[in-house]
């Protein structure tokens, strides 16, 4: 490179684990959960809503959008893993 400048980029994985809370006995089904969320956690399987949390990217949408405040997420802190690669 011109001038002995080198160009460093890096990518990083952030993998979060958490917890949903999904109470069925308040649940009404409204399918905002499954039709906001960004990741596709929640989705519609039989009339039932299945959550896949290895999905969730604790963005809270869910949480924030559910009338009946059927859903709880908590951010489980021994799940934390970062992976940096870098190329130079």
């Amino acid at each position: 490179m011109k001038g002995g400048n080198k160009r460093l980029s890096a990518r990083c994985n952030i993998k979060l684990r958490v917890k949903i809370y999904l109470n069925r006995d308040i649940c009404n089904k409204c399918k905002l959960c499954v039709d906001y969320c960004p990741t596709s956690t929640f989705v519609l399987e039989s009339e039932e809503i299945k959550v896949r949390e290895e999905r969730c990217i604790y963005c809270k949408s869910c949480e924030v959008l559910c009338p009946k405040k059927a859903i709880r997420i908590a951010l489980l802190d021994e799940g934390l893993t970062i992976e940096v690669h870098r190329v130079l």
